[in-house]
């Protein structure tokens, strides 16, 4: 077994547009996959400009949260997985209403923020929404081109690294626990249980959804799939449920950034005939062959 020697940048690169909008005083919101680093950045947000973090898995904090019993003199307030809570939408305008001139505030959390409203006001025009991805090849380089259209013309050059860097992002994935751990085996225990969560925890909190054996499954079936055309009624086969219920768990997983898919390129009507997609994984670690785990890497930086 090889072991990697990786090290974590500093900061990731979006905490200076984070804390840009925190300076206009909107809500930011961040979301992104479980465990690819929001809650680290948070914390280092709050290590330069100071400030309170609570987290709705804490009990206490959740206490605190309910009752809106948070400091007053704080600058920042971090609000970790609040879209758990029932109503967070209202409870957040509420709570930006009264105090969001004063106090800058950042959510986060492993769902798409913008899609579990779980009832409530809208917030529509007092949050900005960023979305923090597991690591890339440009962020682990520090090498970013000016533009998209100027691929060939870098602003410096690769650092002498930027082979193993890569292959280290093919084999381990861009997620910060198995990339900077660099053990092949540590990236499989740590695969093991993030699958397990995924399902037990977040789709438990957030879905009422049954059958949470069949979803683990699914979970486990779809990394042969990445590479081919996804083929719903192959799956919903295996599984032995519906058709409707296998596309209903596929969406749920997008939901929670587990996976994302690609429709065919071309014009809409291209599009309305031809509708195979691809699915990948944003941790593409979990995907096997090196052909197909490295499309799904060239995928996820293109998205």
């Amino acid at each position: 077994m090889v072991e990697s020697s990786n090290i974590a940048p500093a900061t990731r690169r979006l905490q200076s547009a984070i804390e840009e909008d925190l300076d206009s005083r909107k809500l930011v919101l961040l979301s992104g996959p479980r465990q690819c680093g929001k809650t680290t950045l948070a914390r280092q947000v709050i290590a330069r400009r100071g400030g309170e973090y609570f987290s709705w898995d804490v009990p206490a904090h959740r206490k605190a949260l309910r009752e809106q019993a948070l400091p007053t003199t704080a600058p920042l307030w971090v609000f970790d997985e609040l879209h758990k809570m029932r109503g967070w939408r209202n409870w957040l305008k509420g709570l930006y209403d009264m105090h969001g001139a004063r106090v800058a505030m950042l959510v986060t959390g492993s769902a798409r923020l913008d899609v579990y409203s779980l009832g409530g006001d809208s917030l529509q025009g007092r949050y900005f929404l960023h979305r923090l991805n597991p690591f890339s090849f440009s962020e682990l380089t520090d090498c970013v081109p000016a533009a998209p259209d100027a691929l060939v013309a870098l602003p410096k050059a690769p650092p002498s690294d930027s082979a193993r860097r890569l292959e280290d992002l093919v084999r381990f994935g861009g997620f910060p626990e198995p990339l900077f751990a660099g053990s092949d085996r540590r990236a499989a225990r740590w695969r093991l249980g993030y699958g397990a969560r995924l399902v037990r925890e977040d789709i438990r909190d957030l879905e009422n959804l049954r059958d949470l054996d069949k979803v683990e499954l699914l979970f486990d079936r779809l990394p042969a799939t990445v590479g081919s055309v996804l083929s719903i009624n192959a799956l919903r086969e295996d599984l032995e449920v519906s058709f409707d219920t296998a596309k209903h768990w596929l969406a749920v997983l997008e939901r929670l950034y587990a996976v994302f898919r690609v429709a065919p390129i071309g014009p809409p009507r291209t599009k309305a005939v031809k509708k195979e997609q691809k699915l990948y994984f944003w941790d593409w670690g979990r995907v096997e062959g090196e052909a197909a785990r490295f499309e799904n890497l060239v995928l996820a930086h293109l998205v």
